[in-house]
């Protein structure tokens, strides 16, 4: 599936906004799902999405395994690993390991190296304005 980059403000710069990978993935845990606009994120190494959405999911956070991650910040976060299931629009659902963790901007996800470019296929067109999304050969 093909999407367009998302252009978010440049305050230095408001002439030439940055473009982001940004796509809507649906988390499913049972029968609750949520919604989640998320950046796709080659440079992240595990997915992540605030707690509030694990909790909407039914999910207690605290109750996992505990991964210790730190952002471009250099400073040490935690999140709770918990599988869930995510859909990307138009795109077979997957199974995967998430973090879920209170340094996210709540309602947002991050999607990483580990479970989302292990199970998809991703073409960054930056020049043309375009990402493509496509199921991995397994």
């Amino acid at each position: 599936m093909r999407f367009r980059y998302t252009d978010i403000q440049n305050h230095q710069d408001p002439q030439k906004p940055f473009s982001r990978p940004y796509l809507i993935v649906r988390l499913r845990n049972g029968n609750r799902h949520k919604d989640v606009i998320s950046l796709v994120d080659s440079g992240a190494d595990v997915c992540l999405f605030h707690s509030d959405i694990g909790r909407m999911l039914g999910i207690e956070i605290e109750a996992a395994p505990e991964l210790a991650f730190q952002g471009v910040s250099g400073v040490r976060e935690v999140a709770y690993l918990h599988r869930v299931e995510l859909t990307v629009r138009g795109l077979s659902a997957i199974t995967l390991d998430v973090g879920f963790t209170n340094s996210m901007v709540v309602g947002t996800g991050l999607l990483g190296q580990r479970g989302f470019f292990e199970q998809f296929e991703i073409n960054f067109q930056l020049n043309q304005k375009f990402f493509e999304v496509t199921p991995g050969i397994p």
